[in-house]
């Protein structure tokens, strides 16, 4: 398994490129292609941003098994949708746990040193990430909050987490509304 450092050079290219900002109106980068290394092949990413929301669709290859290194400098909310491939994630506040086709999980991550993704040899990996503010996280908790409440108690505290220990299943219903989302989203991007 090759180890390389997350956010290397070709990687802090292309998240230079998706500017992490909160504009007024919706932007969209271009549809981007790299090669970032001999692994990790064919990176296609289309991000979309809003005022509270940014979705990115990633597509790449990996010709074999990868683990990437690094740290999450700041806070990060995000409801990450693996379509097709197999990766798993950890910290130091969140235990491994897997991702595989068609599964899903929410994210809280806050400053945390030693993150590590390994992601499996697959020829097509499709993941969907919608990352949101905190904002727009505690208007959801005040519409519904027994919905968020547990969510709230750690994001409140800085406490990183994963909503469940591997990814759940995403069903038909779920799956409609990520084509919707994609659909609508990506099909204005030149």
């Amino acid at each position: 398994m090759s180890t390389y450092t997350l956010y290397n050079q070709e990687l802090e290219q292309i998240l230079a490129e998706i500017n992490l900002s909160k504009p007024a109106k919706p932007q969209h980068s271009s549809n981007k292609r790299r090669t970032i290394s001999e692994e990790i092949r064919n990176f296609n990413y289309k991000s979309t941003d809003y005022n509270n929301v940014r979705v990115n669709e990633n597509i790449f290859s990996i010709s074999r098994d990868i683990k990437l290194v690094g740290s999450v400098d700041e806070e990060m909310l995000c409801l990450t949708f693996m379509n097709r491939g197999r990766s798993s994630f950890s910290c130091n506040s969140i235990k491994k746990g897997y991702m595989d086709n068609n599964t899903f999980n929410f994210f809280y991550i806050n400053n945390e040193n030693n993150s590590v993704t390994e992601c499996a040899k697959n020829p097509t990996n499709d993941l969907l990430e919608i990352y949101i503010t905190r904002d727009l996280f505690f208007e959801l908790f005040d519409r519904y909050p027994a919905v968020f409440e547990k969510m709230y108690q750690k994001i409140s505290k800085g406490q990183s987490f994963a909503s469940f220990a591997n990814g759940r299943f995403i069903g038909s219903q779920m799956q409609e509304v990520i084509e919707q989302i994609t659909n609508s989203i990506f099909s204005t991007l030149p």
